[in-house]
């Protein structure tokens, strides 16, 4: 795994979810203005055969499934 950390700050309106920019007046998300965070998985992996190695990452759904862990 990565070390750019295991989750990040998105957007709570339902159906968004988007990573949110953080800027003088708060979290800044390019649909919805400025929002309250919410926290969301991410995990970032490599995967590599003998031959070559991708780099792939894991968004809230999948994370939870992987890590059997939901985040509330």
């Amino acid at each position: 795994m990565h070390e750019n950390g295991w989750y990040y700050n998105a957007c709570p309106n339902p159906n968004c979810g988007k990573k949110l920019n953080m800027n003088t007046g708060g979290y800044d998300c390019t649909k919805h203005g400025v929002v309250d965070p919410i926290q969301k998985y991410i995990l970032k992996f490599d995967i590599e055969d003998n031959t070559a190695t991708a780099r792939a990452s894991a968004f809230e759904e999948v994370a939870s499934t992987l890590m059997k862990k939901r985040w509330n």
